[in-house]
């Protein structure tokens, strides 16, 4: 149960431990471990980033029925706020809607600050933006080797 009052959270955790005399844990109130009182400290600081970029690997077929769940994958890898490649190597047929979906991630890192690549991109991947007037639109897009 957590209530806030002001600044002050009150949380009560239930944990059983062998004999804990005092701990670190991100709580604001003394917790109380096996009836002993255990002062325990609050941190305001974001959870760090893990380093590295996420690698969002394409299907060789991106048909349709692919655009749903490449949009997930691509809002999950945007979610970690780490630099997004998509890897467009093994790509043999793409559809327009994962065409759309790829146009819109770009633009929604773009948005948020992101920086995201291509690696490389398969000749079909390049012929089929090209097929659709695109072109332009995939020349915006870093493209790793």
């Amino acid at each position: 149960m957590t209530s806030g009052s002001g600044s002050k959270q009150h949380i009560r955790v239930e944990l059983t431990v062998p004999s804990a005399k005092s701990c670190r844990a991100p709580v604001a109130e003394p917790l109380v471990i096996e009836g002993e009182a255990v002062e325990v400290e609050i941190s305001p600081e974001p959870a760090p980033v893990p380093d590295g970029p996420v690698t969002v690997p394409l299907s060789p077929v991106l048909d349709i029925t692919a655009s749903e769940p490449l949009r997930d994958s691509l809002l999950e890898a945007s979610a970690s706020g780490r630099k997004v490649v998509i890897d467009a190597s093994a790509v043999e047929r793409l559809s327009t809607p994962c065409i759309q979906v790829i146009l819109a991630a770009g633009r929604s890192f773009k948005e948020q600050g992101l920086e995201y690549s291509l690696f490389s991109p398969s000749e079909t991947f390049v012929s089929a933006f090209d097929d659709l007037g695109l072109f332009a639109a995939l020349m915006e897009w870093k493209v790793e080797t």
